[in-house]
């Protein structure tokens, strides 16, 4: 059971802004889906809005209010995170990171990204966690001893981060300072953990949700129930599961899957797929889609 200390107190929403004002006054809901396909980034209204493309890239992520979008990308052989701004279409590199860097997560209270970079460490190749404020391009590390760090996420209030190293779950705050760890496996199930696996708390911190591998399954998305202290697979057995994001009011997971048999009216094939959290097919979007990020968020201005 995830216990008091991690993430525990979650009240704060996602995707808060400051809101700007216009002439009605009226406030706007936007729910954006940005994804990979062929390489390059996506951005489309949800849930069925016509897909615009970005910029070649990979694993995006929306900021908070919506005007950027941070993802990774090669420069020569060297992954690194770009940025763009899509109110002015304007792209920009963090290109003071030594490694390759990927995996790259908005903030949900301001505009700082984490993400993952693999730097070296003596002999060996280390994956550390950077927290990078692209705009006073200021940067912290966080490192574990002898261990590298997966798949960072923020807390829903971006007070502290989240990553695993295939062991433990560890949560720090924003100077690096350890607040605690739990085991993944006593926490989550005896699943056999691997590095690309994320786990990605709910608003409330009550439900995760999370991608990993049964011995008998291809890998699937579960849910845990931190209150109840129950996990279940959300998608089913034909479904193998490649990445995913929590759905509108964190209803729902959006999940890019490959369908190794026919499920319901789909045949086999690569697909974004929304699930409800106890395991029913909603709908699917943009086919060969990779990589979802869904964001929610309020303006007082409509966007282009």
């Amino acid at each position: 059971m995830i216990k008091a200390g991690l993430l525990a107190a979650m009240i704060l929403p996602l995707f808060l802004i400051q809101a700007c004002s216009n002439s009605s006054g009226e406030k706007i809901r936007h729910d954006l889906l940005a994804f990979t396909s062929g390489n390059h980034i996506y951005v489309s209204t949800w849930p069925d809005g016509t897909p615009y493309q970005v910029a070649p890239g990979n694993e995006p992520s929306i900021s908070r209010n919506g005007r950027y979008i941070a993802y990774s990308s090669k420069i020569g052989n060297k992954r690194r995170i770009a940025i763009t701004d899509l109110r002015l279409n304007k792209q920009w590199f963090l290109e003071d990171i030594h490694g390759a860097s990927f995996r790259p997560q908005w903030s949900p209270s301001q505009n700082v990204v984490l993400f993952n970079a693999l730097v070296q460490a003596g002999p060996n190749s280390q994956r550390v966690v950077v927290i990078h404020d692209p705009f006073r391009k200021k940067k912290r590390a966080i490192t574990l001893k002898q261990s590298s760090i997966y798949s960072p996420v923020w807390s829903p209030d971006g007070q502290s981060i989240i990553a695993h190293d295939t062991r433990q779950l560890y949560e720090w705050d924003q100077k690096g300072r350890l607040i605690q760890s739990l085991p993944l496996k006593e926490t989550f199930g005896d699943f056999s953990f691997s590095a690309s696996d994320v786990f990605e708390p709910s608003e409330s911190g009550k439900h995760w949700i999370f991608k990993s591998q049964d011995e008998d399954q291809p890998a699937g998305i579960y849910l845990l129930d931190s209150q109840k202290n129950i996990t279940q697979r959300i998608t089913p057995a034909e479904v193998e599961a490649h990445s995913f994001s929590w759905g509108p009011n964190e209803q729902s997971v959006i999940v890019a899957a490959t369908l190794t048999s026919p499920l319901d009216t789909l045949g086999k094939g690569d697909y974004l797929i929304e699930f409800s959290l106890d395991g029913k097919l909603l709908g699917t979007h943009h086919p060969d889609a990779s990589n979802p990020a869904f964001s929610s968020f309020i303006t007082m201005a409509k966007l282009r």
